[in-house]
């Protein structure tokens, strides 16, 4: 008796470690880049909103909003939620709320429920998506070239030294990338400039508000239990799970390059924010 008591305890932690592993390499890449985001869209917002004024920041950067809400309109249809009022712009100065989403969907549906993770989450994979397409056709496929020898090892995915080679192989990549867009050539053309207000619109707001990040984490805890049930069901005959998830993961490798570019993006003009803002007060503190 005992003997089986002990068996099942290590299977049980074999089916949590399992779980926790196979969510690691769906989701870990996705969740770590969008935190660095959502401090690095946080600073740059604020500085945005010093140099240009609440209204006008927000006025200016408007599509950005769109794009947001879109994010969450987008998976809220695909997993079958009813959207009850849609606001793609809608900014409140009293609140900070810039537009919003409301859906209903059925509690006792396993996939709406799901869906609420995936609704919360899709600003953080619509935004980097619609900048990747307007670099596509405003500034020409080619600039992506960095990008076309970027891979992501399946075997490598489960650790975090993995993790962290892929991202030291794309970060040169993504640098070569912005070099390409940023060329002294790109500069005579209106589609960079067009792609340039794009990008500081867009870039502006991939980023989850506390709202957002509450539905996000509902949905997560009934997909954790979806893997923990499927592993508990299927993890005695092999570990195929774990190979599909390996598999799955590394066919959206190119995602992930994209969101680590917005990043940056978002950086380099953090940067020049910063840089003006400090041009600005030197010029008043004369």
């Amino acid at each position: 008796m005992e003997e089986l008591l002990a068996n099942l305890l290590y299977y049980l932690l074999d089916v949590s470690l399992a779980t926790l592993s196979q969510l690691f390499i769906l989701l870990g890449p996705l969740l770590i880049l969008g935190l660095a985001m959502y401090f690095i869209t946080n600073w740059m917002r604020e500085q945005g909103g010093q140099l240009f004024r609440w209204t006008l920041w927000v006025y200016g950067t408007f599509l950005g909003v769109v794009v947001h809400e879109l994010g969450h309109a987008v998976f809220a249809l695909l997993f079958g939620h009813r959207i009850r009022e849609l606001k793609l712009f809608a900014p409140d100065p009293l609140t900070g709320s810039l537009g919003y989403v409301r859906h209903a969907y059925d509690p006792e549906n396993l996939y709406q429920q799901i869906g609420n993770f995936f609704i919360g989450i899709g600003p953080l994979i619509l935004g980097p998506l619609a900048i990747y397409f307007s670099a596509k056709y405003l500034l020409g496929a080619e600039v992506f070239l960095p990008l076309q020898d970027l891979s992501i090892d399946s075997g490598s995915l489960g650790s975090w030294q993995g993790l962290l080679d892929f991202l030291a192989q794309a970060f040169p990549a993504s640098l070569q990338l912005l070099g390409a867009m940023f060329s002294p050539e790109k500069w005579a053309t209106w589609q960079f400039y067009l792609f340039l207000y794009l990008a500081v619109s867009i870039g502006a707001h991939v980023q989850l508000s506390p709202p957002d990040i509450q539905g996000a984490l509902q949905g997560f805890v009934f997909l954790v239990l979806v893997f923990l049930v499927f592993n508990l069901l299927t993890l005695w005959t092999g570990g195929f799970a774990q190979e599909y998830t390996l598999w799955l993961a590394s066919t959206y490798s190119f995602f992930y390059a994209i969101l680590l570019l917005t990043l940056l993006l978002n950086l380099l003009i953090l940067a020049l924010f910063s840089l003006v803002a400090g041009l600005r007060r030197l010029a008043r503190g004369y």
